[in-house]
């Protein structure tokens, strides 16, 4: 972040360091599928949470971002605003081989009158996303950084990739190629170019066509005697769930597959009541031309009913069942 006492002073002399009404935090939309932020397992679910959980009534207002960081919260309201947009509220970034954060409110803690889940949830997934970050750098030479931990076949999924040299200064090549296998088996490339104002970083995309673990590879040949380097990043692959991301109504497509089935139709839910008189009738008569003998009236098969029952009890006192 880039910092000015002296304007934030003045923002908050002018606003008060208590509000009494709240504003809620806004997701950008390039943040919207941060892992940071993931309240649920189901992104429309995440964005419900977000608009419940409730506003910011106090921050620390910053100018702006530093060109490197990822803004993942900002302030919605419009008197929370500089040359350079809305507030940031929380936002994070690379330096060095790991990650670090900035949150400018202290009021999650209001999140607990939905009871700890979203509370801890928020605070694990950027404890593990800074600590992440940290882990990563023990590879030294770089490190693979994919979008989302985890994604679904046919699914774009964006790659970036921070490497250094032999020397440990960012690599200046145009480009890098990254070998991908799933499950131990290879499963093609992906090239990734240098990213322009961003020394040592390379960004790509591939779109996995397999379910499972995708192992993505990036071999940094030996450079002055030193010895070669291989930085590997994981991300797991899973079936589409694309019926439940959008949850609109597509009538165009209903009517579609109404209309190419055997005699189907498509109705809006306020002519259900005529569903009934469009289903054909199946109904058969059979007719019968003589009187029906009623068996269970007869004496015959009442004796044949008790002798079985008798026969049955005889065998099985006979071989001691009984």
């Amino acid at each position: 972040m880039v910092f000015d006492p002296g304007e934030a002073d003045l923002v908050l002399n002018e606003l008060g360091h208590f509000q009494r009404s709240d504003r809620p935090a806004a997701i950008p939309p390039a943040a919207a599928g941060s892992p940071v932020l993931a309240m649920s397992d189901r992104p429309e679910e995440t964005a419900e949470i977000w608009s419940r959980l409730g506003g910011v009534f106090w921050h620390y207002p910053v100018r702006r971002e530093k060109p490197v960081a990822t803004v993942l919260l900002r302030h919605s309201n419009p008197a929370m605003h500089n040359a350079h947009g809305n507030h940031v509220l929380l936002a994070t970034q690379f330096v060095g081989s790991g990650r670090t954060g900035f949150l400018a409110f202290d009021s999650t803690w209001r999140w607990r009158r939905y009871g700890d889940r979203y509370f801890n949830r928020f605070w694990i997934q950027l404890l593990r996303h800074m600590v992440e970050g940290k882990l990563l750098s023990g590879q030294r030479r770089g490190f693979i950084q994919i979008e989302h931990d985890r994604t679904s076949i046919g699914e774009p999924t964006a790659v970036e990739a921070r490497l250094l040299d032999a020397n440990y200064q960012p690599l200046s090549r145009p480009d890098v190629q990254a070998t991908i296998s799933v499950e131990g088996t290879a499963a093609g490339a992906v090239t990734m170019q240098a990213q322009p104002n961003r020394p040592g970083w390379y960004r790509g995309q591939f779109v996995p066509t397999r379910v499972g673990t995708h192992t993505l590879r990036i071999d940094l040949p030996a450079e002055n005697e030193a010895k070669p380097v291989s930085i590997r990043g994981e991300v797991q692959v899973g079936r589409p769930d694309l019926e439940f991301r959008n949850t609109s109504l597509d009538r165009d497509s209903l009517e579609l597959l109404a209309t190419r089935s055997a005699g189907g139709r498509y109705l809006n839910v306020d002519e259900a009541d005529r569903l009934p008189s469009m289903i054909p009738g199946k109904a058969t008569t059979l007719v019968l031309t003589g009187q029906p003998t009623p068996i269970w009236d007869r004496w015959w098969t009442m004796a044949a009913l008790v002798s079985l029952l008798a026969i049955e009890w005889a065998v099985r006192k006979r071989v001691h069942l009984l």
